[in-house]
This record gives structure tokens, sequence and C-alpha cells, in this order.
């Protein structure tokens, strides 16, 4: 579907209710100042910003680890409780390196398993970094996605990492969202 911009002046068609005409040169100013000006508030760029290669590779891998642990919400901590959580890790990169792949599977699985070892049948209350901070599924995949960033080969960074705890309830991170902590 085409996108179509509103025009400061618009020839109305004899319809009234059909979308109208750009006078000549003023498509391309509505255009490019609608993207300036959703470049500046920080929306992600597209095809149409000048020099921008809109091309992504992205891999993921799963795995699943078997943890308990209890939350503390409004102050009360529930009781300790585990679950088989579900994880997916999603690293993305422009390019490929001279073999055609953007980082090798079993260099990334293994960077995976590393991170969550610690917690394979433990209590996560009792793991660093969840001894003095609450557990749950989100901080879950921040950590993850924090250790990984760490690993990850030049060009290739960590797009997003999402936990089910238990069948329909996800979480997910991802890295460089703007937010307010």
């Amino acid at each position: 579907m085409r996108r179509r911009f509103k025009c400061p002046t618009v020839k109305r068609s004899k319809l009234g209710d059909a979308p109208g005409r750009c006078l000549p040169g003023e498509r391309s100013a509505a255009k490019s100042s609608r993207l300036s000006a959703g470049l500046r508030l920080g929306m992600i760029r597209t095809r149409l910003d000048p020099g921008y290669d809109s091309a992504m590779f992205e891999l993921s891998v799963q795995r699943v680890f078997s943890a308990a642990h209890a939350l503390t919400l409004a102050g009360k901590r529930e009781t300790l409780h585990g679950h088989d959580w579900h994880l997916t890790v999603v690293v993305a990169g422009a390019r490929l390196d001279a073999d055609g792949l953007l980082c090798d599977f079993h260099v990334l699985a293994s960077a995976i398993d590393a991170a969550i070892a610690p917690f394979h049948n433990a209590n996560l209350n009792e793991v660093e970094p969840f001894t003095r901070i609450n557990p749950s599924a989100e901080q879950v995949a921040r950590y993850i996605a924090q250790r990984l960033a760490s690993v990850m080969p030049d060009g290739v960074s960590v797009a997003r990492v999402s936990v089910t705890e238990a069948p329909g309830c996800q979480a997910t991170y991802t890295p460089g969202f703007p937010c307010s902590n």
C-alpha cells in the first residue's frame, strides 16, 4: 500500500472526499518535512532515508532451562515455584562474514548456554544478579541480553531476548529501546 502525504495546499477532486493532489513541488516538501521531523523524534529509519540500507540478517536460537523463583510483589514474597523457562535469542547484523554467515550458530548457542548455565535446576533468587533484584521474566531476559552483548562478534548485536515462563506468558527485552530508566 502506498503512503499518502498531506500537502499544505490540495487540489480537491470532484467527489470531495477522494484524496486530492499536491500542487507542484509540495509533495516532496511535505514528504521531506515529515521524514526530518520523524527522525528528530527518534523514529526508526526507513528505506526513504538517504543512504540508509535496510537489509538485515537475523538468527534465532532457542533454549529451555528449568529453574525456580519467588518474586517479591508489593513487598510480599511469593511462594517458591518452578518453571521450564523457554528462551529465544535473536541476533542481527547487516553483513555476512567471509563464510557467508552472520555468525556461527554453534558459537551463538555456546554463548547462550554459558549465560544460562548457572540457572539450570537452580533457585534464581540465589543466583547473581537475582540475589539483589527480583528474578522476573523481564529481568532474566535483560540479564541474558546484556551477557550476550559483550561476546557478540563485530557487526552482530542482540536484537531481542524473549523468555516464556508459562504457556502464553512471555517477556521480551529489546536492547537500546528508549525508556525512562
